[in-house]
This record gives structure tokens, C-alpha cells and sequence, in this order.
């Protein structure tokens, strides 16, 4: 029997794998839709490997299809709150810029509700006139090179206060090498701005 050869670990690994692909796919098809065969096949291949992940958790551990489909929900919904509650901000961006998903600790920063944002905010909108030339002049190498690193930016928040962040991001392309979205994470640099402007006080004295 399946059981008796697929040993533990390799079993958790598989189920943990399975999940992760999974979910990376319907975040591709919930960021950019179906807008292409190769994320449609990603699609398919999560969809499958969840099959397996199923039959493992069954034949393994003696649980029922129930039971494992159980696990594996509990499990995605533990990845959502993982995404969600992030010591960092995530965002994802279609091809025009606009937001197409972000996650709860970014959007704590800049204090907007993801109704105000999602589909109806471009990433420029959010940036200080300085800080969307230094967006503008990165773009092409996003383009290029598929990702930009430690992007020094202010934001924007609802309330008009500016917010330091590091931004990295990556370019995902569909097959044709045509840029559809981008994804990134924003790292609140409030407290090393702060560090920085007090040593340069305190170099002055």
C-alpha cells in the first residue's frame, strides 16, 4: 500500500508543497485572471497536485477524503493569515499599475480599507512627486531584468502623512515576455529614518 512506502516526512512535504502550489496559483488567477493557457495550466497542475496531496493524506494517515480536504483548507487559511498579518506590506500590481491585491499590514500603513484601494489606486498615486521620478527611472529595469531591490520611496497615506518604505518587487510576463503584473513587499523604514536623523544631529554637535 501507498502508506507503507511514502514515508512521513515525504508525505508532510508533498501535502505542504501541494498547498503552497496551489495557492500560488489562485493568487496568479485571482491577481491577473485567465488570461493565458500557461497560468490556466498552472491552474490545472495545482488543482492535480491537490489530488495527490488528498490521496497521501488519506492513505497515510488513515484519514478520511473529508478529513484531509479539512486539513488542507485549514491549511490555505493559515497562508491567507500568514500573507495577511506579514511583518511586511505585499501588494501585487496589474499592468497599469493599479492594485489588484494587498494585504493587511500595508494597508494598515498608509490607513486606507482595501475597498479604497483594490482596482481603484494606482501605485503612483501613493508616491511623493520625488519618489515616483525614482519609481519611473526603475521601471525599465523591472522590465528588463524582471526586479527592482531596496527602492528608497515615500508613500502616501490617507491621512497625508508621508511614510519612508523600501520597496523590492518582481515582474511576472505571460509567454509572449509581455509584462501583465508585478508583485512586491513594502518595509516600513520609519524607525531606521529616524536612527539616520539623529546620528547626523549628534554629528553636528
Amino acid at each position: 500500500m501507498i502508506s507503507q512506502w511514502i514515508p512521513k516526512k515525504l508525505a508532510a512535504g508533498l501535502a505542504i508543497a501541494t498547498i503552497a502550489i496551489l495557492i500560488t496559483a489562485l493568487v496568479s488567477l485571482l491577481d491577473v485572471g485567465l488570461s493565458g493557457v500557461g497560468l490556466l495550466g498552472v491552474g490545472l497542475l495545482g488543482v492535480g497536485l491537490l489530488g495527490v496531496g488528498l490521496l497521501v493524506l488519506v492513505r497515510r494517515d488513515g484519514l478520511t477524503r473529508g478529513q484531509a480536504e479539512a486539513a488542507l483548507h485549514q491549511s490555505a487559511r493559515e497562508f491567507e493569515e500568514l500573507y495577511n498579518n506579514a511583518p511586511c506590506g505585499y501588494h501585487s500590481l496589474d499592468a497599469m499599475g493599479t492594485f489588484v491585491r494587498i494585504n493587511d499590514t500595508e494597508l494598515n500603513l498608509l490607513g486606507y480599507s482595501r475597498e479604497e484601494v483594490i482596482g481603484k489606486k494606482r501605485f503612483s498615486d501613493l508616491l511623493t512627486d520625488k519618489s515616483l521620478q525614482v519609481f519611473q527611472q526603475n521601471l525599465p529595469l523591472l522590465d528588463q531584468h524582471g526586479s527592482v531591490h531596496n527602492l528608497q520611496l515615500q508613500m502616501i497615506c490617507k491621512d497625508g502623512s508621508h511614510l519612508p518604505v523600501t520597496l523590492n518587487a518582481i515582474a511576472l510576463k505571460d509567454a509572449a515576455g509581455n509584462g501583465v503584473m508585478s508583485r512586491a513587499t513594502v518595509v516600513d523604514d520609519t524607525d531606521r529614518k529616524q536612527v539616520e536623523t539623529l546620528l547626523r544631529q549628534a554629528m553636528m554637535i
